[in-house]
């Protein structure tokens, strides 16, 4: 599950017994807990990163976690360690802290269906980070009164480590946190999507966004760009994705796609993750400013099955065929 290190030497483990001494026997409030456990883990371990607790509220999810990039609304009262809200863009790995809360994942007390059900209810954190990011998988150090958990989260399940007395042993907490900081220039190790690039909002990239949201087609066809328009939003990240796809002669490609905030996203963390965009193919000898050519784009795990045919497949053969003026189907 813990990523593994790279050629950087061992970590310092000789102050592990320290790393978490000073947290108090019982915590006096979930806000207590992620404030208090945030600034001892400052203390020590990383150097890129830093992490943050978010000031608590109680309509909204609520987690700390380890960022590159500090969330833009932090110095809550002051205190460096908490932040207004979390940024689920930004965030590399999340922390969870309930305590309060018996160990969710003891299969003594809980069966396989109760569990599973437990597990979509009370790590929600999993789903915005989808939902922000382009992730194989995304990683969660969970805090459960005395105990803790190592949790890695894909879309095809959720693995977890034994239980952790976090006070007494914090070694496999730390070694997490100090092997992702170390992996900091290879974020596939990390869990991030090769095929997913993120735009910077005054990229050049990003004025291709801008101006294809600008431009104004004949009356009839400028549903897809309005709702581009209607989607492009500086709170949510922009992306550019890049398609291995094959042409009509059978050779093989690539094409790249613009997107920002997703039309549709299917709930949940388990499953297929299918997220609908309406793109804008990114051709080179383009600046955005002329006649952009937007495609809806799903994102979907498709099941790889001999007996199961490709989703391309299956609209190359729609009666009537799926070839009417402004619509297409191509496999990509």
């Amino acid at each position: 599950m813990i990523p593994a290190a790279d050629a950087t030497g061992t970590r310092d483990s000789s102050n592990d017994e320290a790393a978490l001494v000073g947290l108090p026997p019982k915590f006096t409030s979930e806000h207590n807990m992620y404030a208090r456990i945030v600034t001892a883990l400052n203390a020590r371990i990383c150097s890129e990163y830093a992490f943050v607790a978010t000031s608590y509220q109680s309509d909204v999810v609520n987690s700390g976690g380890m960022y590159s990039t500090r969330p833009a609304l932090e110095l809550t009262k002051g205190d460096p360690a908490l932040s207004i809200a979390p940024d689920w863009s930004e965030i590399e790995v999340a922390i969870k802290c309930k305590p309060d809360t018996a160990d969710l994942f003891s299969y003594d007390a809980l069966s396989d269906d109760v569990l599973n059900n437990e597990l979509r209810n009370q790590i929600p954190e999993s789903q915005l980070i989808y939902n922000c990011q382009h992730r194989i998988f995304q990683l969660m150090v969970m805090f459960m009164g005395d105990v803790a958990r190592l949790i890695s989260i894909d879309h095809s399940c959720v693995l977890v480590s034994e239980r952790i007395l976090y006070r007494s042993n914090p070694a496999p907490i730390l070694e997490l946190f100090w092997r992702v900081d170390r992996l900091r220039d290879t974020p596939v190790r990390r869990g991030h999507d090769p095929t997913a690039e993120r735009i910077a909002y005054a990229s050049s990239l990003a004025q291709k966004l801008r101006c294809a949201a600008a431009w104004q087609y004949g009356v009839g066809y400028d549903y897809p760009r309005e709702l581009f328009e209607k989607l492009l939003s500086l709170s949510w990240p922009w992306w550019r994705l890049t398609i291995p796809c094959t042409l009509p002669d059978g050779s093989e490609t690539k094409r790249k796609f613009l997107v920002d905030q997703p039309h549709t996203i299917d709930p949940g963390a388990p499953g297929r993750g299918t997220s609908g965009y309406i793109a804008m193919e990114d051709k080179e000898d383009e600046d955005g400013g002329s006649d952009p050519q937007f495609v809806y784009l799903k994102d979907s795990w498709r099941i790889l099955h001999p007996d199961i045919d490709e989703e391309g497949k299956t609209l190359s053969v729609t009666a009537p065929p799926l070839h009417e003026p402004q619509v297409s189907s191509r496999r990509l």
